[in-house]
C-alpha cells in the first residue's frame, strides 16, 4: 500500500464509526455525523500542537476530498477545517 503524505496544511482522516451507531450525538437535540481520526498530519509544529494522530475529530465538510485508495476511503481536508477534538 501506498503511504499518503499530507502537504501544507492539511490532515488525512478516516470516519469514526462508532460500534453502536455512525452518529454521535453531543446532546439531546444536535446529531454530528462529520466525526473522523485522524490518521496523517504534516510537520508542522502548529498543528501537532493542537492535535495529534489518532484523535477523534468533528469537522466541516467545507473544502474536503474523498480519496479511495485500494478499498480503504480516507478524507483529506484543510486543517481549518477542523471545528474541535473529542475527548
Amino acid at each position: 500500500m501506498r503511504k499518503l503524505k499530507p502537504l501544507n496544511n492539511n490532515i488525512i482522516i478516516k470516519n469514526y464509526k462508532s460500534k453502536k451507531k455512525s452518529n454521535i450525538f453531543f446532546s439531546k437535540n444536535i446529531l454530528i455525523s462529520n466525526v473522523g481520526k485522524v490518521l496523517f498530519i504534516p510537520k508542522s509544529k502548529k498543528i501537532k500542537s493542537k492535535i495529534k494522530i489518532g484523535d477523534k475529530v468533528i469537522y466541516s465538510k467545507k473544502n474536503s476530498s474523498k480519496i479511495q485508495i485500494s478499498s480503504k476511503k480516507y478524507i483529506y481536508l484543510k486543517f481549518k477545517n477542523i471545528i474541535c477534538v473529542l475527548e
